[in-house]
């Protein structure tokens, strides 16, 4: 039976390519890494090996870059840890 293609959710594939199920190569150097069954390999070779490349996160914006005023702090830190 096939093995079923996996979703790729991390944002660290914004700087390598899958070359199959197992490996990805990274798009600036053309270094091929594994990834069987964790990214942290991709992300240990971006900063060991490109540490000027500021590294993709799927983490909310730092506070004060991403709300003008207090209200929208509050009312999205509601909305994110009461709600969801």
């Amino acid at each position: 039976m096939p093995k079923e293609k996996r979703i790729r959710t991390s944002d660290i594939w914004t700087l390598f390519t899958a070359l199959n199920s197992e490996f990805a190569m990274c798009n600036m150097c053309k270094h091929k890494l594994s990834y069987k069954s964790t990214t942290n390999n991709l992300r240990k070779h971006i900063l060991a090996r490109h540490p000027t490349v500021a590294l993709p996160t799927n983490k909310v914006p730092a506070i004060n870059s991403a709300f003008s005023n207090q209200n929208e702090v509050k009312l999205f830190l509601i909305k994110k840890y009461i709600y969801y």
